[in-house]
């Protein structure tokens, strides 16, 4: 969580999006958090998405679901020594903006 900056790439996959996500989950530490519209109004399911992506990055099963991102964050913080450097992406931020404007905020 720290010693890093946040990496916005606004392109689509016909500009070699795929590539650059396959190459970030064959690197390790890395989770994609998944975004449907069902994200943008429901802070549990962007929980739940969030999770699974911490999850996947850090080859564990300590992000619970049912969980708001801000309690995701927190469990992410509390052992941050441990599981990071990681790396995040979410698919189609523009169908969850408060969680991507969340983690952005990120320091």
């Amino acid at each position: 969580m720290s010693g890093s900056s946040p990496v916005v790439v606004a392109a689509g996959r016909e500009w070699g999006l795929t590539a650059v996500l396959a190459s970030l989950r064959e690197r390790g530490g890395f989770g994609l958090i998944q975004s449907s519209p069902r994200l943008k109004r429901d802070p549990v399911a962007q929980g739940n998405a969030l999770a699974a992506a911490l999850n996947e990055a850090t080859g564990s099963r300590l992000f619970s679901m049912g969980l708001e991102p801000v309690a995701q964050l927190a469990r992410l913080q509390q052992y941050s020594s441990e599981l990071t450097p990681l790396t995040l992406a979410i698919e189609s931020a523009e169908l969850a903006p408060e969680l991507t404007a969340l983690l952005l905020s990120q320091p």
